[in-house]
C-alpha cells in the first residue's frame, strides 16, 4: 500500500507493505552507486537497520554504509543529540552525494 502525504511541493510517499526493507533497491528514486550511506537508528529498530544495510549492498555498489544507533526516547531528540549525528557523520565524510535515511 501507498499513501501520499499531500505537502504541495514537499508531497511525499510512504510505502506500506511486506520486506520493504528488503527491496529498498528497487524502491529507491535515488542511485546508490558510490554514494556513502548513512542510517539513523535507534537501539529499538537497529535490527532492521541492519536488514536495510544487508539489502544496499545486495542491490547497489554504495561506497559505504554507516549505521548509528541512538538511544531510544525523547532524549535524544536534543541539540546535543543533533550535534552527535553531525559529528559522526563528518567524521565518516558525509558529502552532498551522501544518502541519509531514519529507520524508526
Amino acid at each position: 500500500m501507498t499513501l501520499r502525504v499531500d505537502l504541495a511541493d514537499r508531497s511525499y510517499h510512504i510505502d506500506i507493505e511486506h520486506d520493504v526493507l528488503g527491496r529498498f533497491n528497487e524502491l529507491c528514486p535515488v542511485d546508490l552507486d558510490g554514494r556513502s550511506v548513512f542510517i539513523l537508528c535507534d537501539r529499538n529498530t537497529e535490527h532492521y537497520a541492519r536488514i536495510l544495510t544487508s539489502s544496499l549492498f545486495a542491490g547497489a555498489s554504495p561506497a559505504a554504509v554507516h549505521v548509528l544507533p541512538l538511544p531510544p526516547g525523547e532524549g535524544s531528540k536534543t541539540l546535543r543529540g543533533y550535534e552527535t549525528v553531525l559529528d559522526w557523520m563528518l567524521s565518516h565524510g558525509v558529502s552532498r552525494s551522501s544518502l541519509l535515511l531514519a529507520v524508526g
